[in-house]
């Protein structure tokens, strides 16, 4: 059991709880949209390992596919290097705007847990 503070009211409940105690608030909508929405640091619940997806966008701007790559994010290694020859390169600076969201999105399927 964690404590986690109530968006609405401050407060801190339990994260097993359906609705915060003091205002009603629902808490599972609240984990879910902290988790998908703003998560930066994620654990591997088999091995133990943390990974920040910080600076997914420098890292993407810097080596472009090969960051994608890296992650084992074959399909968006794939559709970055085909962008970025259509468009002449341009594509490899519009990119990285959407990294961050892409590796989150593929750590939350591969069974990540999500830390704020």
């Amino acid at each position: 059991m964690a404590l986690v503070k109530c968006v609405e009211c401050g407060k801190e409940i339990s994260d097993k709880a359906t609705a915060c105690p003091n205002c009603g608030a629902p808490i599972a909508a609240q984990l879910h949209q902290t988790e998908i929405g703003e998560a930066v640091l994620f654990k591997n619940p088999r091995t133990g390992d943390q990974l920040s997806i910080v600076n997914a966008a420098a890292w993407t701007l810097l080596f472009g596919p090969l960051y994608f790559v890296h992650r084992g994010i074959w399909s968006h290694a794939a559709i970055s290097l085909v962008v970025a020859v259509v468009t002449y390169g341009f594509g490899w600076l519009v990119y990285p705007v959407f990294a961050r969201r892409i590796v989150r999105k593929h750590l939350l399927a591969q069974g990540w847990a999500a830390i704020k």
